[in-house]
Order: C-alpha cells, then sequence, then structure tokens
C-alpha cells in the first residue's frame, strides 16, 4: 500500500511538471517564435510545428498522469465506503434476524376483545 501512495504520488509530480512545461513549449512555439534565419536547426523549418506538437503532447500525457491521481484516489475511497456499507448491512441483517428469532419464540395468544369492540356501557364506564 506504501509503494501504491508513493507511486501515485510520484505520477502527480510527473504530471504537473509535464503539463507546465508543455504549456510553456506550445505556447512558445505558437505566439513567440521567431524564425532565424542565419542557425540551421536540427529540423530545418519545422521545428516549430514539432516544438508545438511536442508541448500538446505532453499537455496531453500530463493531464492523463494527474487524472490517473485523482481517479485512484477516488476509487481508493469508493471501495472504503463500500466496505463500510458492506459491514452496517452486514449488521442490520444480523441484528434484524435476531429480533425475528426472538420474536418467533414468543407467539402472542389472540384474546376475544383483539376481535371484537367493547360494549358501549364499558366505553362509558371507563371514560368517568
Amino acid at each position: 500500500m506504501a509503494q501504491e501512495i508513493e507511486c501515485s504520488k510520484l505520477k502527480l509530480a510527473l504530471g504537473i511538471v509535464s503539463l507546465i512545461v508543455g504549456l510553456l513549449a506550445a505556447s512558445f512555439a505558437l505566439f513567440n517564435w521567431i524564425e532565424q534565419t542565419n542557425l540551421y536547426y536540427l529540423l530545418g523549418n519545422y521545428a516549430r510545428y514539432a516544438c508545438a506538437y511536442g508541448g500538446f503532447a505532453a499537455i496531453i500525457f500530463g493531464a492523463m498522469l494527474v487524472n490517473d491521481f485523482f481517479v485512484s484516489r477516488t476509487v481508493a475511497g469508493a471501495l472504503r465506503i463500500d466496505s463500510d456499507y458492506k459491514q452496517i448491512l452486514s449488521w442490520i441483517a444480523e441484528e434484524y434476524s435476531e429480533n425475528l428469532r426472538k420474536s418467533s419464540s414468543k407467539v402472542a395468544k389472540l384474546t376475544r376483545s383483539d376481535f371484537f369492540l367493547e360494549p358501549r356501557e364499558e366505553l362509558k364506564a371507563n371514560v368517568q
């Protein structure tokens, strides 16, 4: 478990760094690129496009890593909640079965007054 937490923290750090570097590279390639004609580039005229696509790829990769960190955290929390829910349900089932067992051992005997209403005279006498 500790190794899994360490790995998820590493994913988060790598994802944030990749997002920042990708954002800087893409914005540099799109908005601040100045063509220098006296220097020979490794990719020639296409260096600007390679930098822009690399920046976009870094942004996507970083977003995926950060998403993995948050999803794994959410899933771990959901699993913990799920196990707590199952414990509560098992406790309720045990209590219900215990109450059912206790109530089934005591069968109530029905009397005549359970089926018939009391006469009006008895009601008047009880009220006074």
